[in-house]
């Protein structure tokens, strides 16, 4: 069985390398039109600061921003290697936010992910761009398993 810590590496690899989670299930947004991204975490943490719901460290959680529940779900998922759902993000007045997948962010970040693909509907593609490696941005995502 493999280990794993709060920063930690759960398949062994080189840390300071990229980490994606491989495994995904499609989730549906509001278009029929969907666009993935894969986004970098750090980038994501960082515009998702001053959400009053985001709560990426313990110090923040708490029974608002978090259900320990969802996230135990998610940890356990993950640390098995089964399929998660594609976290969906959207932007509002600019701004990045999550309409479903937190818990799920969380557990990655806490599993020291550093990407995750995300889904999100074309008209926010412009602003959630914004959270993808340079590298990257030239990638079609949307071509997934």
């Amino acid at each position: 069985m493999e280990s794993a810590h709060a920063h930690g590496d759960v398949h062994g690899k080189a840390q300071g390398a990229a980490k994606d989670y491989p495994h995904y299930l499609n989730t549906t947004t509001q278009s029929e039109e969907r666009v993935y991204l894969r986004v970098n975490l750090t980038l994501l943490r960082n515009a998702l600061r001053g959400n009053s719901l985001w709560a990426d460290t313990a110090f923040q959680r708490d029974d608002e921003t978090f259900k320990a529940w969802k996230y135990d779900g998610a940890m356990a998922t993950i640390l098995e290697g089964a399929p998660i759902y594609t976290p969906w993000l959207g932007s509002e007045h600019g701004r990045v936010r999550i309409v479903d997948g937190r818990h799920r962010l969380y557990a990655l970040i806490d599993l020291g992910y550093s990407h995750v693909r995300i889904v999100t509907d074309p008209w926010h593609a412009p602003v959630l761009g914004a959270l993808v490696d340079p590298v990257d941005s030239a990638k079609d995502h949307n071509a997934h398993p």
